[in-house]
């Protein structure tokens, strides 16, 4: 499955892009578009639980949940949170669903049954990290003053 549609701020420009290349995992499960990535921040990269709704896809909305959230949903023996069940049934409207107990139950599984997979992702390859940081804003080059070759160069 290759899902790759982009969410655009106000402006245009792409502040995630879904699925794709930069994905580790994209799968369906009852009824909802789940893939395991890495959201890259200015200076972190965090593995991300991203949930569409099948049948509506990006085009109504995207939940995601990065590994230093998982705590709301899922507890250490792997079952619910106090609380999780609240939290689904507010992201519930994100996705284009109702606010009924079914439907945050539902999604509850779903983060509960992708929660093992998320904590066992491994780092961000480098391409993910170097595509999604985007051009260098400053490059720093070191070279001998007498022969004038360069001995080390810095993109940050």
């Amino acid at each position: 499955m290759n899902i790759n549609p982009n969410v655009l701020d106000p402006k245009g420009r792409e502040i995630f892009a879904f699925g794709g290349d930069t994905a580790w995992r994209t799968t369906t499960y009852r009824g909802f578009i789940v893939t395991l990535e890495w959201f890259v921040g200015n200076r972190s990269t965090e593995p991300i639980l991203m949930i569409q709704d099948a049948k509506q896809g990006h085009d109504h909305g995207a939940f995601g949940i990065c590994l230093s959230s998982i705590g709301v949903y899922a507890d250490q023996s792997g079952g619910p949170s106090d609380g999780a069940l609240a939290a689904c049934k507010r992201a519930l409207p994100i996705l284009g669903r109702s606010e009924i107990d079914i439907e945050a139950k539902a999604l509850l599984d779903l983060i509960l049954n992708f929660t093992p997979a998320l904590i066992n992702m491994p780092p961000a390859p480098v391409s993910v990290r170097k595509a999604e940081m985007g051009a260098p804003m400053i490059e720093v080059e070191l070279s001998d003053e007498f022969t004038g070759k360069v001995q080390q160069e810095v993109s940050v």
